[in-house]
């Protein structure tokens, strides 16, 4: 039944691709206009089929804290820093870092 209802949907964004093409061009739709697209899916899919599809969605995309957010960015940022190629000396961030640190660790 999931299958179906992908089918289903896929086909119908098809459709309106080009008649909502504008307002995804300027910067995204309003909630009114999303609730409209909602209903008119609808109209096609059982109410039960969306009710799935929107449980699952949520699992999917479960939000997370503001402060586990950053911390993620945060770390991933230092990594892609620490991993980048310096392009003089062909070495990662992190090598160089260690070439400087006196002594033995």
């Amino acid at each position: 039944p999931i299958g179906l209802l992908l089918l289903i949907i896929v086909s119908f964004f098809d459709g309106c691709y080009k008649a909502g093409q504008d307002i995804y061009l300027v910067g995204g739709g309003d909630i009114i206009t999303l609730q409209e697209l909602y209903q008119n899916i609808c109209c096609f899919v059982d109410e039960a089929l969306m009710e799935e599809l929107n449980q699952r969605l949520r699992r999917r995309f479960q939000t997370v804290s503001l402060q586990s957010a950053f911390l993620q960015g945060y770390a991933d940022d230092l990594l892609y820093q620490l991993t980048w190629r310096d392009p003089e000396s062909s070495k990662q961030i992190f090598q160089l870092l260690l070439d400087i640190l006196p002594g033995d660790i």
